[in-house]
């Protein structure tokens, strides 16, 4: 069985997953589907520095301004 999506998200960078957020109150009326190829979240990988937690500050993504209370589950492939 095929199944058809309206919005397609692929990579889980700031962008899509400010899509997935925004998509997240109209998942009756809009298919969504966001796929990522690597098998487990990483921010900024291979970036820190070593005891180092963040280097870039996840507010300055712009993700969180979105929708800080969504809680959208995300697909990861």
């Amino acid at each position: 069985m095929t199944k058809h999506y309206s919005v397609l998200g692929v990579g889980l960078g700031p962008f899509n997953l400010s899509a997935a957020a925004l998509l997240a109150p109209h998942s009756q009326s809009i298919s969504s589907l966001f796929v990522e190829q690597k098998p487990r979240f990483a921010w900024h990988p291979g970036l820190l520095l070593d005891d180092a937690k963040m280097q870039t500050s996840y507010l300055k993504d712009m993700v969180t301004a979105v929708d800080p209370t969504s809680l959208t589950p995300l697909l990861i492939t």
